[in-house]
């Protein structure tokens, strides 16, 4: 069976829970994604393979997009599969952040580490968000535990020196494994 991600990250992120039950009744499970987010499926249930593109010497007896897996599975709402972790982030890239994190400051066993994304989305809602967030940032800069990391999608900088910002764009592809690896250390 070869399973094609979707081009939205949530969708791909939500359906492929069910490639485990696809697995069940397949000699073999390949997914077709985008090189990006690749290592974050390398350990996930259901998956034989991981291309980035389809490729020629794959001949499977069904192609399906993850989507479509509820419908090709006859799922209803009280089959749905409830599996534990499914998605799981690159190894080297957890050491590479908890390295980065210990560099800027060791954590103390009592702080608590805060990632924040502001939206590019230029709509109402987007900019009312973004209120939202540059105000919780501010609450959050003047309570002594809490430790602040913002992630952007463009060149904004650090408006303050206590926060450690990235230029990450978890909406990206490109990006994704490597700002799920930031999540697996947050706490809020």
């Amino acid at each position: 069976v070869r399973l094609l991600a979707e081009p939205a990250l949530a969708d791909t992120f939500q359906f492929l829970r069910f490639a485990a039950l696809i697995r069940a009744t397949a000699k073999s499970v390949h997914l077709i994604c985008p090189p990006g987010i690749a290592p974050l499926f390398r350990r996930s249930p259901g998956l034989d393979q991981i291309n980035p593109t389809e490729s020629d010497q794959i001949h499977p007896d069904l192609t399906c997009h993850l989507m479509s897996l509820p419908l090709t599975c006859g799922t209803r709402t009280d089959t749905l599969p409830l599996i534990g972790a499914y998605i799981f982030p690159d190894t080297a890239s957890l050491r590479m952040w908890a390295h980065l994190l210990a560099l800027e400051r060791p954590r103390d066993a009592a702080e608590r580490l805060v990632v924040m994304c502001p939206t590019r989305d230029s709509s109402v809602a987007g900019m009312r968000t973004n209120l939202l967030l540059q105000n919780l940032r501010d609450a959050i800069l003047q309570m002594p535990r809490f430790r602040l990391i913002q992630c952007f999608a463009d060149s904004h900088s650090a408006s303050r020196p206590e926060e450690l910002t990235r230029r990450l764009r978890p909406s990206s592809h490109e990006d994704f494994a490597d700002f799920a690896a930031l999540l697996h250390h947050a706490d809020i």
